[in-house]
């Protein structure tokens, strides 16, 4: 476990790295609506009230695959991903970065789960496994 110090040192180095973000969103009205295109869900407004929201769905949005992955399998996670709804394996697609919104949603839902699956695959592969679970 990471001493106060430590945690006190992540804490300035990811307020410094939102005031910048915040800073270009203001300055850049196309970094403002992508933005707004991961943080707001389709038909909502960009407010605080929307961002409360979305912060957390996205902490529950769903299973954490690569957890499962590590833990279980492949079958296991094409297993969570059955049990997803549509909009969910969306969401999860552009959460993920694998997709934006409209492109998520245009596909099938066996092409969401097949896309899944292999980001899964790559980031155990590339040691995504060994960051915290359940978090």
């Amino acid at each position: 476990m990471r001493n106060d110090d430590q945690k006190a040192a992540v804490r300035r180095k990811l307020k410094a790295l939102m005031d910048v973000v915040i800073d270009q969103a203001i300055e850049n009205p196309e970094f403002m609506n992508k933005l707004e295109s991961i943080l707001v869900r389709p038909g909502e407004e960009f407010t605080d009230r929307s961002l409360d929201r979305t912060t957390t769905s996205r902490k529950s949005a769903g299973p954490n695959l690569l957890e499962i992955l590590h833990t279980n399998g492949e079958a296991a996670v094409q297993q969570a991903l059955e049990e997803m709804t549509t909009d969910e394996l969306v969401r999860t697609c552009v959460q993920e970065g694998i997709r934006k919104q409209k492109e998520a949603r245009a596909l099938e839902r066996s092409e969401l789960i097949v896309l899944l699956v292999e980001m899964t695959s790559n980031r155990l592969r590339q040691g995504g496994s060994f960051v915290r679970s359940g978090a």
